[in-house]
């Protein structure tokens, strides 16, 4: 069996050694103490899962009451932020030195009323090195406090050496997480770290043998090489075996810090020896390299005997792991392994806006027309505000009305006599605005004039200043005095002003620093030269994901509704929400494989048998439901449905051709829909469907299986029990099987902590249980919908058969045929990809999606 992280795997072969632990005859300094010491430096951290960033992480450098801050936005219970990691402390610790604990001081508060914050992991480390976990489960304070971690006595799990203090990559990190529904904004003003160690004299050392694991690894992480489990073991008494193999390793969560100069990509480990073991056998090496064992001494072994028996297997831990921190280079650039997932929330700060203050102001003088035109009144049935009739002559923008020409008096001046017009003959006489070519039932509206002294604009020139008469005519009345401001170019940088004899002529050049304008938004502030030129100080946005220049909306945020980085799950839409947030709003479950509890492509037939039960939809190619099968949701045939006369849906019967088959007595709670009609629109139901399928394909590609006949075969014998143990193997862990199969009354556990949020069994060939079989979980957290079945997955390159009375607990998800037999159950849905997938009698799926979907 081999364990795979990221498409990636190697064999690890761990080597049983022993150390020689010293008694010191001679004396000692003890009591010394380094720090405590602050970092140069503090960076944002990849954390899988994580829906938030940590911004201005180098704020946390000081106890100064500037924040690294990580703020949520409508997260729910349990969300957690990424890693806030401080390095460069700056220890200096001498050679022969002997650290004895270390203690880390953080000074931390969350700033929201009414919400809760806790942490989710509190680790140091360097490179190589992993440590314990001390996250604790108080609650942040709303004010800043220090809360301490390790102490004089504490090595968090490890040994360490000067040189490991002294590195600069040595440093602590830590993430947080809301409780409750409010969310919180955490925030951290500094993280210090004391050294406690002691210096040696001459000594005489005494040796005792403690026994420790230590790996070897191949020289480099790129070869494929399977991770060997121990032979079968034999007893020699009791007619039922039974036999306990102790995995041979048991990690904690980890992180990665990378090295000091050059990342690399090799995986490292320092497993801890099991408490008591009790092994009929060890573990074969298979690894590049000799083990090594210093002195020749081994652990002995005893033999338990039980009626039935067991076996554990323990996978290589994921590179996928949670908590998993993999701190940057010597730079402090964080050395991106994944894609992140948490969302950096960044504000962006943008100058002021300024209005530009010429020396000298020009005042516009008014609009440039001398006639203000009359509300149309409807006459003979025609709308008024139309357009004049086609084929009229119209020289402004009145409105057409029907009936006799319009008459006007002047607002001002001498009165004027109605004027004599002739409607429909096609001029513009006065009390006209337009004359229609058709006689007298179609002239139009006529105008007022302006009050005489009005202003108006006669020639364009910002040097006159013109006036409107009585008989709404527009005249030049004066030029404007010498030195009156103008605008001649439109240059903001440049001084005009008017010579006297209606010409305006440029000045000069106004002063470095005054406030200009391009009206281009993304150019950032604009301010004069001194020499005439208005100056840009540049793309005033960080051109980050959904932080990009949106000119049209004077903004830095892209629209919403761009797409952006996925957060690893099918059924979110990945696009950014406007405001510069990467959102994942969720899908409809109707397009969603969490929607269904049976689902094939375009090609599958699937049936239920009598009294077979589907808890959520399902929906294939040709889908057939037997006497008294009952479907939850939507029972959806794509190309063919067929009802027994007693078969229940508890929602729509939908197919994408003109007719249900079948009896017509059978229940639809939903509805009946069919299409008649070869071409689109087609059934929402069906696009749907076919959408949630290709959602499916997104996440197997994603995942991929094993090569065939790399990893070895897979057998729980009758009666039999075996555990894959999955514990301290990070969040997601993948198991690979080439042939898995589980005869009469066997079963799997697959135990796991808190801390696994994901199980994927890949299993390269055929998946087959006899009957009474089981594949169980064990001390795996309930997922959303309530269920630890939602957190496995199990993907088959071949065929499924589950024999009478079998039960899975996760989601299954076939190449080939799947076949439920009588009474069997599945907790989680039934995929399939090639011809038929078939719940025989009472066969039932209870919907248990899984959590990545």
């Amino acid at each position: 069996m081999v364990f795979e992280e990221k498409g990636r795997s190697w064999a690890r072969t761990l080597v049983i050694a022993f150390t020689a632990a010293s008694g010191i005859v001679a004396s000692v300094a003890r009591g010394l103490q380094a720090g405590p010491s602050t970092p140069a430096a503090c960076t944002n951290q990849f954390f899988s899962g994580a829906a938030t960033g940590w911004s201005q992480p180098n704020n946390a450098r000081l106890s100064d009451d500037t924040y690294a801050t990580a703020t949520f936005v409508s997260t729910a219970d349990g969300s957690f932020t990424s890693w806030l990691f401080c390095n460069q402390y700056g220890f200096t610790l001498p050679s022969n030195a002997v650290i004895e604990g270390i203690q880390v001081d953080i000074e931390r508060s969350q700033g929201v009323s009414g919400a809760s914050a806790t942490d989710k992991s509190v680790k140091i480390g360097l490179a190589g090195a992993q440590s314990a976990e001390r996250a604790s489960p108080d609650f942040w304070p709303s004010s800043d406090a220090v809360k301490t971690y390790g102490g004089p006595n504490d090595l968090w799990g490890l040994s360490w050496s000067p040189t490991d203090i002294n590195a600069n990559t040595f440093g602590v990190a830590i993430a947080a997480k809301q409780v409750g529904s409010v969310a919180p904004q955490f925030r951290v003003d500094s993280m210090q770290i004391t050294v406690f160690y002691s210096v040696p004299g001459t000594a005489t050392p005494t040796v005792t043998t403690t026994p420790t694991l230590t790996p070897t690894l191949p020289p480099t992480a790129t070869p494929s090489v399977t991770h060997t489990l121990p032979p079968s073991p034999t007893t020699t008494s009791s007619p039922t075996p039974t036999d306990t193999v102790v995995p041979t390793a048991t990690e904690t969560p980890s992180f990665t810090p990378a090295a000091t100069d050059t990342p690399t990509d090799t995986p490292t480990e320092t497993p801890t020896l099991p408490p008591s073991p009790t092994p009929t056998e060890a573990a074969t090496p298979t690894a590049t390299e000799p083990p090594s064992v210093t002195p020749t001494q081994t652990p002995t072994a005893t033999t338990s005997e039980t009626p039935t028996s067991t076996s554990t297997m323990t996978p290589s831990p994921s590179r996928t792991a949670t908590p998993t921190w993999t701190p940057s280079a010597a730079t402090n650039t964080p050395t991106p392994t994944h894609t992140a997932t948490w969302t950096m929330v960044i504000t962006a700060t943008f100058p002021p806006t300024r209005t530009p203050t010429p020396t000298v102001t020009h005042t516009p003088l008014g609009p440039d027309t001398c006639c203000q035109f009359t509300t149309p009144i409807p006459v003979c049935g025609q709308a008024s505000g139309g357009s004049c009739p086609s084929g009229s002559t119209d020289v402004r923008f009145a409105a057409c009305i029907g009936g006799s020409c319009a008459t006007f008096t002047p607002r001002t001046g001498t009165p004027t006599p109605t004027p004599t017009v002739l409607c429909g003959n096609s001029k513009i006489e006065p009390g006209e605005d337009c004359d229609p070519p058709t006689g007298p039932t179609g002239c139009c509206i006529a105008c007022h004039y302006r009050p005489a002294g009005s202003a108006c604009d006669r020639d364009g020139d910002p040097c006159t200043v013109d006036w409107c008469n009585a008989d709404g005519q527009c005249f030049q009345a004066a030029n404007l005095p010498s030195g009156w401001s103008c605008e001649r170019d439109g240059n903001l940088c440049t001084a005009d002003a008017c010579d006297g004899s209606g010409v305006c002529s440029f000045v000069s050049n106004v002063s470095a620093g005054i406030p200009c304008d391009d009206n281009l938004f993304c150019t950032g502030f604009d301010t004069c030269d001194g020499s005439g030129t208005c100056l840009h100080t540049g793309n005033p946005c960080p051109e980050t994901e959904c932080n990009r220049c949106n000119e049209a909306a004077d903004s830095c945020f892209d629209p919403a509704g761009t797409p952006c980085t996925s957060d690893g799950r099918e059924c979110t839409r990945d696009q950014c929400d406007g405001a510069g947030t990467c959102a994942h709003p969720p899908l409809p479950p109707a397009q969603c494989a969490a929607g269904y509890a049976v689902l094939g492509d375009g090609l599958v037939k699937t049936r239920l048998g009598f009294g077979a039960f589907a808890g959520a939809g399902a929906c294939s190619s040709e889908t057939l439901l037997g006497a008294s099968s009952f479907v939850d949701g939507d029972a959806i045939g794509i190309r063919r449905l067929f009802l027994a006369r007693t078969c229940e849906v508890r929602g729509r019967c939908v197919t994408d051709t003109a007719v249900i088959f079948g009896s017509s007595s059978a229940v639809c709670t939903g509805g009946r829909d069919t299409h008649p009609n070869p071409t689109p629109p087609r059934p929402t139901a069906v696009e749907d469907c076919e959408f949630a399928w290709n959602r499916i394909q997104a996440r197997k590609s994603v995942l991929l299986l094993p090569t065939p006949g790399i990893p070895g075969p897979l057998l729980v014998d009758t009666n039999g029990t075996t555990t894959v143990d999955v514990r301290g193997h990070g969040s997601l862990v993948k198991v690979d099987a080439g042939i898995f199969t589980l005869k009469r009354n066997a079963t799997l556990v697959i135990q796991g902590d808190n801390a696994t949020e994901g199980v994927v069994l890949r299993v390269a060939s055929n998946l087959t249980l006899r009957s009474d079989a089981r594949i169980l979980t064990s001390g795996i957290p309930d997922g959303p919908n309530g269920s630890p079945a939602e957190r496995v997955l199990i993907l088959v390159g071949g065929k499924v058969r589950l024999a009478r009375n079998t039960k899975i607990s996760g989601t299954i998800v076939a190449e080939g045929d799947i076949s439920l037999g009588t009474f069997s159950r599945v907790e989680g849905a039934v995929f399939g990809g090639d011809r038929t997938i078939r719940l025989q009698r009472g066969a039932t799926v209870i919907p248990a999606p899984w959590v990545l979907w």
